[in-house]
């Protein structure tokens, strides 16, 4: 009689192996190192852009993570991202700009973490807008 044990790891496909692997870095490009084909949305020039995307879609709020080379621009509804687009970071600076601004925050302060708040009427609507920067 042939008797052959098997581990869980001797039977995972190349395919379920490469689901872990994702699971445990979702976003691999982290370093801020653009990959090849990455699509850049200029359509975001300004804090009108992520704020109609907002209300068009009924999302939660949204997150700018500046890295290297380029900004992720992340949509969340119930703590779930829906949504992510790259950004460049000039249009990221105009952003962060203009909700310093709505948020009453020092414009030339760059090297200290600021919060603050704010409203603006885009349309018909007052949006409330919480800002956090931090160096």
């Amino acid at each position: 009689m042939l008797s052959t044990i098997l581990t869980d790891s001797d039977v995972r496909t190349e395919e379920l192996k490469k689901r872990d692997e994702e699971k445990r870095n979702p976003f691999p490009q982290e370093s801020g190192t653009p990959e090849v084909g990455m699509i850049f949305d200029i359509n975001i020039k300004s804090i009108q852009e992520p704020i109609h995307t907002l209300l068009q879609e009924k999302y939660d709020f949204v997150v700018f993570e500046p890295l290297e080379n380029y900004v992720k621009v992340v949509y969340k509804k119930d703590s779930m991202i829906k949504e992510t687009h790259y950004i460049k970071h000039p249009a990221y600076y105009n952003i962060v700009l203009q909700a310093k601004k709505i948020a009453k925050l020092n414009t030339e302060i760059n090297s200290q973490e600021q919060k603050g708040k704010g409203s603006i009427l885009f349309g018909d609507k007052g949006i409330e807008v919480l800002t956090k920067i931090i160096p």
